[in-house]
C-alpha cells in the first residue's frame, strides 16, 4: 500500500462486519409449557468434525437462563444434535433433539421437554427392596453409548425415578 502526501488511506483487516461465521442458533427450554432454567443443553454438529470420517467434532455447551433461553454461537450448517441433560436425585437424564442448522445468521430452535415418570421397585427374590442399585434406562432398537438416555440409583428401599423422559 502507498500513501501519497496529504492522503489518508483506511485499511480494513479481518472479516467484513456482518460477515457469516456460522449460525446463531437460540431458543427457549420448555418443560410441560413452563420455562425451565438452569438445564445444561450440549451441542454436537456434523460441521464440527476434527478429522475425516469424524461424525461430530467439538461438543458445544449452553445453560439455559431463569426464562428457559439458551443460545450457541457460529455453529456450522449441517446436521446438529442437541442434548438436554438434566440431573436429578440419583442420576441423571439425556433427551436429543436432532435438527439441521442452515446457513443463514440466525435460527430459532425451541425445545420441549413434555415430559413423562417411569418409577418403580428393585427387589430380591424374597421381594426386600435392594439399595443402591444403578437402574440404567436404554432406547429401544440402539445399541452401545449411543442407546444411554438415563440412570438412576434405587434408593434404600428400592425404589427409582426417571423424570423428564420424552415420549417414546
Amino acid at each position: 500500500v502507498k500513501i501519497g502526501a496529504g492522503q489518508t488511506l483506511v485499511v480494513d483487516f479481518g472479516e467484513p462486519p456482518g460477515a457469516a461465521r456460522g449460525t446463531r442458533l437460540f431458543g427457549t427450554l420448555t418443560e410441560n409449557g413452563k420455562a425451565k432454567k438452569g438445564t445444561m443443553i450440549l451441542a454436537a454438529c456434523q460441521g464440527d468434525a476434527r478429522g475425516e470420517g469424524e461424525q461430530t467434532g467439538r461438543l458445544r455447551f449452553a445453560n439455559s437462563d431463569r426464562n428457559g433461553a439458551f443460545e450457541f454461537k457460529n455453529l456450522p450448517p449441517g446436521p446438529c444434535s442437541l442434548s438436554v441433560v438434566q440431573f436429578q436425585e440419583g442420576g441423571q437424564s439425556v433427551v436429543e433433539f436432532d435438527l439441521v442448522v442452515l446457513p443463514q445468521p440466525e435460527q430459532r430452535h425451541d425445545l420441549s421437554l413434555d415430559s413423562g415418570t417411569l418409577s418403580g421397585r428393585v427387589r430380591a427374590s424374597g421381594g426386600e427392596g435392594l439399595a443402591n442399585v444403578q437402574v440404567v434406562l436404554l432406547a429401544e432398537g440402539v445399541s452401545g453409548n449411543e442407546g444411554f438416555r438415563a440412570f438412576v440409583i434405587s434408593g434404600d428401599d428400592g425404589r427409582y425415578r426417571f423424570e423428564g423422559l420424552a415420549e417414546g
